[in-house]
């Protein structure tokens, strides 16, 4: 083989399938029949005959298709032996060297990403260390997107940013009211400060807001109890005492006396 022939130039079709057909003509009979079948009426007296010219016209047309399977068989046979050739001593090749390269490349990068991994560690343990975050987060918090092509200084400037981000929200996050709530749901969402201390607020207003429901619903109920206890005194009839006589005779100052008389008179008590 000449080396220098073009590859193009190494699988050529030397004839196309000629397939000789008469569809065009076979098509403006076949319209003519159907049409003129098409144009019967369907009676009780005509229905056997038009079954009739059913059958045919499947028939007619199941035969055609057997033709036309026959025909992309012939033409598919010669294509399929040339495929079968073709991966094997062509794509075949291509594929396995295709497939071998790029693992000697991935392992390559692997390793180089790996290193770069590595690198990208040691500068996140040293920020967080510096800003005294290093026992709440862990380097892949950061969420960095390693790849190859992506700048080292970018990268270091996303975990900078992030410590600083960090140790800044924790000393706020110290004087907050509620601060250690709000230092517990900030460690469990990702630290997201502002979505933590909205958690804590709203928690909080929803556990007032049930205080003061708790609170009208006592107050409710305590004056329901003082009203239900009124009624019951109001309904209760009082024990009636009887009424008894007795005879004694009483000594002393006329102050007394006038005394004991009013206080006879208010407590109802009848005397002579």
């Amino acid at each position: 083989m000449n080396q220098k022939q073009n590859k193009g130039e190494l699988i050529v079709v030397e004839q196309l399938p000629i397939i000789k057909q008469y569809l065009e003509d076979l098509s403006i009979e076949i319209k003519e029949k159907v049409n003129k079948i098409l144009d019967l009426e369907c009676t009780e007296e005509t229905k056997n005959e038009i079954k009739k010219y059913r059958a045919e016209l499947n028939k007619e047309f199941e035969d055609l298709e057997t033709k036309r399977k026959e025909v992309k068989k012939a033409i598919q046979e010669p294509y399929e032996q040339f495929l079968e050739i073709y991966d094997t001593n062509v794509s075949g090749i291509y594929t396995y060297a295709n497939n071998q390269l790029k693992s000697k490349i991935d392992e390559v990068e692997n390793m180089q990403k790996a290193e770069k991994t590595n690198d990208l560690i040691n500068f996140f343990n040293e920020h967080a260390s510096a800003r005294h975050i290093d026992d709440i987060v862990k380097f892949d918090d950061v969420g960095l997107n390693i790849t190859l092509s992506a700048s080292t200084n970018s990268l270091n400037d996303q975990i900078a940013t992030f410590c600083e981000r960090v140790a800044t929200e924790r000393d706020l996050i110290g004087k907050d009211t509620y601060q250690e709530e709000t230092l517990l749901e900030w460690l469990k969402n990702g630290f997201k400060m502002a979505d933590a201390k909205l958690l804590v607020i709203d928690r909080h207003n929803e556990m007032e807001l049930l205080a003061e429901s708790k609170k009208k619903l006592e107050e409710i109920e305590a004056k329901e109890e003082e009203i239900i206890k009124k009624v019951d005194e109001v309904a209760t009839p009082k024990e009636i005492e009887k009424i008894e006589t007795i005879t004694f005779m009483v000594q002393g100052t006329k102050t007394q006396l006038v005394g004991l008389r009013e206080y006879m008179k208010k407590e109802g008590i009848i005397y002579e």
